[in-house]
């Protein structure tokens, strides 16, 4: 799996659906905050967006359990990529405001999925949902999520 970033002019080219199937598929890169996370986008189609992710040791706190930042930063990634799917070509989303719940710990070492849904698409804010996911399926975390939508 490559990582990197894409450059503004494929950006541009691209719808958010057409630029999700690219990373999935492997013509395009996966961001490089992807590598530091441990995650890999899985699953993309309109308003729909699914992120793996092997729980790193780098996320690990003094406790030696997951850190909270590694949660929100993965359902930040589902919510704002759900909205961001359904952008038209030229366009990009990006986060206004989070809010999220985590419900149980984050398996250190584990495997972790997200799902993100768009709830709602205006011009310039579509709104998000997400739930994160351990190996059983069992909800360790959920949040939703304002986005904006802006012009590349």
């Amino acid at each position: 799996m490559e990582f990197g970033l894409s450059e503004h002019s494929v950006l541009k080219s691209m719808s958010g659906m057409e630029f999700f199937e690219a990373i999935v598929s492997g013509r395009l890169a996966h961001p490089p905050m992807a590598e530091v996370m441990g995650m890999r986008l899985m699953h993309a189609e309109y308003g729909l967006i699914r992120w793996e992710a092997q729980v790193p040791e780098n996320v690990l706190n003094p406790m030696g359990t997951v850190h909270g930042g590694f949660a929100l930063t993965i359902l930040d990634s589902a919510l704002a990529c759900s909205v961001h799917s359904c952008v038209e070509r030229g366009q990009c989303a990006t986060t206004i405001e989070v809010k999220a719940n985590l419900t149980r710990p984050v398996p250190a070492g584990g495997k972790v999925t997200c799902e993100g849904r768009m709830v709602t698409l205006g011009k310039r804010v579509g709104t998000s949902e997400a739930k994160l996911y351990d190996a059983n399926d069992k909800v360790l975390g959920f949040g939703t999520s304002s986005i904006m939508i802006f012009d590349l």
